[in-house]
């Protein structure tokens, strides 16, 4: 019991006798660094309140017998480089001194508003502006010279047409005269006159006869016909209507089924016939009032019931 009782008086002793040195020693470390720090150059040691452990500043010092943990690095969630902490727009990768956001695009049609003309209105290639083409002839408005009115590329103007003749001049013959338009080789672009033998079938066609109320021609019509289908071929690009009518003492019942119609129709059928292209030919059944003379006399109704052609224009 009293090896006990000395080895326990022993180990209590030692303990306040190393309690007794540490203090001794913390104190003599603090004064040693208060007189370090009062010394110019010389820089005071760091103690470590938990450990009392001393090291030159900068050092590292034992925590509990192990080393300070190093600090977290800074968390950036959209990769931009700017940390979430000072990034407005953590989640979307942006531009360091744009506080970590994209550069606006306002209208959202892929072009930033710094690259974009139309930064209000969605557009295109190449400027960010819509695709405005106010005359619709597939150039631009951006590039058109010419907005309110149809034209070509690349200027969007019409092409001239210096005698406004409706034929572009480098569709015309004659650029600098207009064309007239007469059913004679209009499409050229030259004031024309008709040709005398052309002239010459136009108008009433006298000796085209009837058979009374039908619509069959009598022998004595084909002379004058076979004149007109002759220079109908010497002119194949010219076109014509024909037109039958009637005088005023004509039926009603007859009228009403169109008989100058039909003899116009039949006109035509005869022409068709001896080679004239039934293309070039429209035909139309006037009533009695078209006439050319007095119906108050059988010379004048005579005269009233006719067949007629006109030029048609190209």
């Amino acid at each position: 019991m009293r090896g006990d009782t000395r080895g326990g008086a022993g180990t209590i002793a030692g303990v306040l006798a190393r309690s007794a040195l540490a203090l001794a020693f913390g104190l003599g470390a603090a004064t040693s660094a208060a007189a370090a720090g009062s010394r110019p150059g010389v820089e005071p040691a760091r103690v470590d309140p938990t450990t009392n452990a001393r090291g030159p500043r900068g050092s590292a010092l034992l925590l509990l017998g192990r080393r300070a943990p190093p600090p977290r690095p800074e968390v950036d969630s959209d990769g931009d480089q700017v940390p979430d902490g000072r990034d407005r727009c953590p989640y979307a990768p942006g531009l360091v001194d744009n506080a970590g956001c994209p550069e606006p695009d306002r209208d959202d049609d892929g072009f930033l508003d710094r690259d974009d003309r139309c930064p209000e209105e969605p557009g295109a290639l190449p400027d960010g502006c819509p695709r405005r083409d106010r005359d619709g002839d597939g150039v631009l408005d951006r590039v058109d010279q010419c907005v309110e009115v149809p034209g070509e590329a690349p200027d969007g103007c019409p092409p001239p047409d210096r005698d406004e003749d409706g034929l572009l001049d480098r569709d015309d013959r004659c650029p600098e005269e207009a064309e007239d338009r007469n059913g004679f080789e209009d499409e050229d672009g030259c004031p024309d006159a008709i040709p005398e033998d052309l002239a010459a079938i136009t108008g009433v066609v006298r000796g085209v006869h009837f058979e009374f109320d039908r619509d069959d021609l009598r022998r004595r019509s084909l002379p004058p016909l076979n004149r007109v289908v002759a220079v109908l071929r010497r002119y194949p690009a010219v076109r014509i209507e024909i037109s039958g009518h009637v005088d005023a003492t004509s039926s009603p019942i007859l009228n009403r089924s169109d008989i100058s119609g039909r003899r116009a129709g039949s006109v035509k059928r005869y022409f068709v016939d001896h080679g004239i292209d039934e293309s070039r030919m429209e035909t139309r059944g006037a009533g009695p009032d078209e006439p050319i003379d007095t119906n108050k006399t059988a010379a004048g109704r005579a005269k009233n019931r006719r067949i007629e052609i006109q030029l048609l224009l190209q």
